[in-house]
């Protein structure tokens, strides 16, 4: 049973046992190849077009370096159809962006690592045809290196709001962007900084414009973090 994900086995005494899938390809025994060949070919001719097709998802995900435990069996045919449709040409817009968006930014610091080569193509189309730096593709690939334990460069990747007039004047995309910009800065002058100081000036300096375009929640706490680093650091 795929959905269960066990496996029903009759031992060679003729006793019916069942074992997690886990504990078999965890290697916790030996099978013969021409055996284990005819259990697959068993347990794919068993499944359903549905559990096939959600299998060859789940295996395109994990040739990618995707961790299946966190997603469901809908976001894993989701995620794998998008991967596989834009991994040629053009990118996910509009609805399909908005749902990768939240599937990424709440997942898993490793789905998160291995969605960062397909945002950095996408983000490379889209900019390309826009003309424009794409602040909204911009700030999903921010979060993803700022959780994946690169700081500098989700640093980097905002540093375009300081190039005025080249991104679209999107308020909501930029506060959110200044935000992210504000506490990846934050991050660094906590990690050691020689001049935390100076780094925290330019991190205030970004939350003070998202704070102008649209005060939030999460502005409101990165404040408050700032203000404990400041005491921290004398600033």
């Amino acid at each position: 049973s795929i959905d269960r994900e066990w496996l029903e086995m009759t031992t060679s005494e003729g006793a019916q046992v069942r074992k997690k899938l886990p504990f078999i390809l965890n290697g916790a025994f030996f099978i013969e190849v021409l055996i284990s060949q005819n259990i697959e070919a068993s347990i794919r001719s068993s499944m359903s077009s549905a559990e096939l097709a959600l299998d060859e998802a789940r295996n395109n995900l994990r040739s990618r370096g995707f961790h299946l435990n966190a997603l469901g069996a809908s976001d894993t045919e989701f995620l794998s159809s998008l991967l596989l449709e834009f991994h040629e040409h053009s990118y996910p817009d509009g609805a399909t962006w908005t749902k990768l968006h939240d599937l990424i930014k709440d997942g898993t610091e490793e789905n998160m690592r291995a969605i960062v080569p397909f945002l950095k193509k996408w983000i490379d189309r889209s900019e390309a045809k826009l003309g424009m730096y794409d602040l909204s593709r911009r700030i999903l690939l921010a979060i993803a290196f700022r959780h994946t334990g690169q700081k500098q460069k989700a640093v980097e990747v905002s540093e375009v709001v300081n190039e005025h007039g080249k991104y679209p004047n999107d308020q909501g995309c930029i506060a959110i962007l200044c935000t992210t910009r504000a506490a990846s800065l934050m991050d660094i002058a906590e990690s050691g900084s020689s001049s935390p100081c100076e780094i925290l000036a330019r991190a205030r300096k970004s939350l003070n414009r998202a704070n102008a375009i649209r005060s939030s929640e999460e502005v409101m706490k990165t404040y408050i973090r700032m203000k404990i680093l400041d005491q921290r650091y004398g600033c």
